[in-house]
């Protein structure tokens, strides 16, 4: 997407007085080498991409950090080109490239939160269970070609395969176990292209992530009811089939090997995870 306002990009920037290197990524995880390996000559980091790309980026800069302690802090900027850029539109940051690119110039830096999943970073979710393997079962070339559509088009398939995860969640102040359908740990008003029915309560730099979890309910109706209801981003209340909380810390851990999402990224099965906010961890540029 990007290649047709490549030179209007690089302008903007030289325009400001800035030398630009521009480095086009070949093969996944590339992006965290080269945030990593970023000298102390540079001012900023802008990267271009979905969701996933700007995690390998946030994922590379935390680790020249650890590398580098005495090196200065390097924002990053952020032109979003993914098929449905959920943290993007937590951010507000324009969908237009080179409006995207102006205010990569204009804007100011926000010391956001982060995820740590394991040994794995992710910026706005990690998610089990029912629909969660869309993101990366989705044909690339549909992603292209019907944008967020192709995420719905592709989860229809999965309406007859919804199955139980037995589990337990260790929470800041509480613990909850049971057979669940559905996990989520995020810090986004958005996620899949839909608004997060507690939106209201999310705050990028609380050191807190919101954590979503919904049960089985015995009627199917039930769960197409609540499954709209999380479409149309409202609040469930009431419900005993759906829990929320807020918490720093969440450790997880499945009577059998679990798949996760990270970020809109496929994430090897496990059944023990230690979740954890990294309370302002790096410096995003925002409007």
């Amino acid at each position: 997407m990007i290649k047709q306002y490549l030179a209007d990009i690089i302008y903007i920037f030289t325009n400001e007085g800035y030398e630009v290197t521009a480095r086009p990524t070949l093969t996944q995880g590339e992006a965290i080498t080269c945030a990593r390996d970023c000298s102390d000559e540079y001012d900023r980091l802008v990267c271009c991409g979905g969701d996933g790309t700007l995690n390998e980026v946030v994922s590379g800069l935390l680790m020249r950090k650890e590398l580098h302690p005495k090196y200065k802090s390097l924002p990053i900027g952020y032109i979003p080109a993914g098929s449905t850029n959920d943290f993007a539109n937590t951010l507000e940051l324009p969908s237009d490239m080179k409006q995207a690119a102006l205010q990569v110039l204009t804007g100011h830096p926000f010391a956001c939160d982060i995820g740590s999943f394991n040994d794995r970073k992710f910026c706005y979710v990690a998610a089990f269970g029912a629909f969660t393997d869309v993101s990366y079962d989705t044909d690339q070339n549909l992603k292209n070609i019907f944008g967020h559509a192709a995420y719905v088009l592709e989860a229809l398939k999965r309406l007859s395969q919804i199955r139980t995860y037995d589990v337990k969640f260790q929470l800041d102040e509480s613990v909850i176990s049971g057979e669940f359908i559905f996990g989520m740990i995020c810090n986004s008003r958005t996620f899949g292209g839909f608004k997060n029915p507690m939106s209201d309560f999310v705050s990028l730099d609380d050191g807190l992530f919101e954590i979503i979890l919904l049960r089985q309910p015995p009627m199917e109706t039930d769960l197409i009811e609540i499954i709209e209801t999380l479409k149309l981003g409202n609040p469930i209340i009431d419900s005993e089939y759906y829990y929320y909380f807020k918490s720093s810390s969440i450790t997880v851990d499945f009577s059998e090997p679990t798949p996760w999402t990270i970020d809109g990224e496929f994430e090897s099965a496990v059944s023990h995870a230690e979740i954890r906010v990294l309370p302002k961890a790096v410096d995003i540029i925002i409007p």
